[in-house]
């Protein structure tokens, strides 16, 4: 936990801030990488206390808008590293997700809102990691394995046994 405060810290410094400042300017790539990285640190410290901005999180994640050009996530995935895009948005749907059942807070349908939306984003990861048509997985092993954990904990919550 003070691990995880710690790098939100370094991460807003260096990172979040710079970019939302100098976005006010321009538009900016990498924006939505940063808000996603961001969801993820703000969930792991939030210690099942609701954040600052964490209704606007959620509402941006179910605005209805792509949150990962295709472009960007094929460059993530086909270029060499160790990450997908849409995998980041569907970690993200899960950090809130699990958040939102931790704080009680919000509405059930809120919470499944956000978990289909991570499902989607997710199964997007699924396709552009294993595109070839035998099935194989063409993105790094390490990012595919990554993937493979949250999309399995999504179905779950999804689908409770």
């Amino acid at each position: 936990q003070k691990e995880a405060a710690r790098v939100l810290d370094i991460y807003k410094e260096y990172v979040s801030n710079p970019i939302l400042v100098e976005k006010r300017k321009t538009h900016h790539a990498a924006s939505p990488f940063v808000r996603l990285l961001m969801i993820v640190l703000q969930c792991t410290v939030a210690n099942n206390i609701p954040y600052d901005g964490m209704e606007e999180d959620i509402e941006w994640i179910l605005d209805g808008e792509e949150k990962t050009p295709n472009w960007l996530d094929t460059a993530f995935t086909k270029l060499g590293f160790d990450l997908s895009m849409n995998a980041l948005v569907a970690e993200a749907c899960l950090e809130l997700a699990t958040l939102i059942d931790k704080c009680k807070r919000r509405t059930t349908e809120k919470r499944d809102d956000v978990l289909a939306e991570g499902v989607r984003y997710s199964s997007m990861a699924e396709k552009k990691m294993k595109c070839d048509d035998s099935g194989n997985i063409v993105a790094p092993v390490k990012a595919y394995e990554h993937h493979s954990k949250f999309y399995r904990e999504l179905r779950s919550l999804c689908n409770p046994v």
